[in-house]
């Protein structure tokens, strides 16, 4: 289990986003906050000294861990849940599909990566939040942040200082989290430190990969013009889909938004599978991915996929 912070602070968007469709990029380098692109998917946050992060890790085929993912973020989340209770939030309970909340107002996302019989959960806990200086670090023009707006954001969400009166330090959470643990896995948590061979391995990938503009902003890059863009908002988040089709051929296509989609690469082969294909096949083509497993989104209906990628190439 690892607590973190970002130092400066950062926005940082899912894995299938767009900088350029979900992040103010200006606004951000003018008030000195980082840009990065998680590995797990879900919407663009900000994370910072009082948007703390935490990450569990663990085989995949443990005993203990359920195998259908939406199982699994229930049981991640149980001791966030309790170690909320330790600060005097008695009413945090989990949300389908990865949601901690109060009283039905948001106080902890999480996410999800598996790769190599692995499984790395993730999430933060809202101790306090500026709703107003987010709404402008994301994309929503700066006109259209009035009250009400950020009134409404803020009657979705709540913070551990909106509950309880105060901000926890980062000590504090690491004991509570430890307790937590210890109650709700019978696990005992050890502080540790990275070895030297691990945090040269950290500094290589942040080089050659996490920390390169490529990942950050090339990985979800259009390129060319389009012919048809089309934004579908489901129960698992929104879908935006860009097209360029000539012929009835799929020349390009790229897949975005704020959903969770496992592999990690299953998005990247669908928009490979589609482009050359003629527009009439690419229904069965988004089924067939399904129908194989060789994509999962939880709690996703395929054909709002598909409905999404079809109002794009018709567009």
């Amino acid at each position: 289990m690892r607590l973190l912070v970002f130092r400066p602070p950062a926005v940082l968007i899912g894995y299938p986003q767009c900088v350029e469709e979900e992040v103010n990029v200006e606004e951000c380098r003018r008030l000195g906050f980082d840009i990065n692109r998680r590995i797990t998917g879900g919407g663009a946050i900000i994370m910072g000294e009082e948007q703390p992060g935490w990450e569990i890790y663990v085989p995949e085929d443990h005993p203990l861990v359920p195998a259908d993912v939406l199982e699994s973020f229930e049981f991640f989340s149980r001791p966030v849940i309790r170690v909320l209770n330790y600060l005097g939030i008695e009413e945090a309970k989990f949300r389908p599909k990865n949601d901690i909340e109060v009283k039905g107002r948001k106080i902890s996302g999480m996410g999800q990566y598996r790769e190599a019989g692995g499984v790395q959960h993730v999430g933060t806990i809202l101790l306090d939040l500026d709703v107003r200086l987010m709404l402008r670090l994301l994309k929503l023009p700066i006109e259209k942040l009035s009250d009400k707006a950020v009134k409404s954001f803020e009657e979705r969400i709540t913070t551990v200082k909106k509950e309880v009166g105060r901000v926890p330090s980062l000590e504090e959470l690491k004991e509570l989290f430890k307790r937590g643990f210890k109650e709700v896995y019978g696990v005992e948590l050890v502080e540790g430190e990275l070895t030297a061979e691990e945090t040269a391995a950290v500094r290589e990938l942040e080089g050659k990969r996490y920390g390169t503009d490529e990942w950050v902003y090339g990985l979800r890059a259009w390129q060319g013009p389009t012919t048809g863009q089309s934004v579908v908002k489901t129960p698992v988040g929104l879908i935006r889909v860009s097209a360029r089709v000539r012929n009835y051929v799929v020349e390009h296509i790229m897949i975005t938004g704020d959903f969770f989609a496992y592999p990690q690469r299953a998005i990247y082969d669908l928009e490979a599978a589609i482009k050359w294909s003629h527009v009439d096949e690419v229904p069965d083509i988004v089924r067939s991915f399904f129908k194989e497993g060789r994509i999962c989104i939880p709690g996703l209906d395929p054909e709002d996929l598909v409905e999404a990628i079809m109002k794009a190439i018709r567009d």
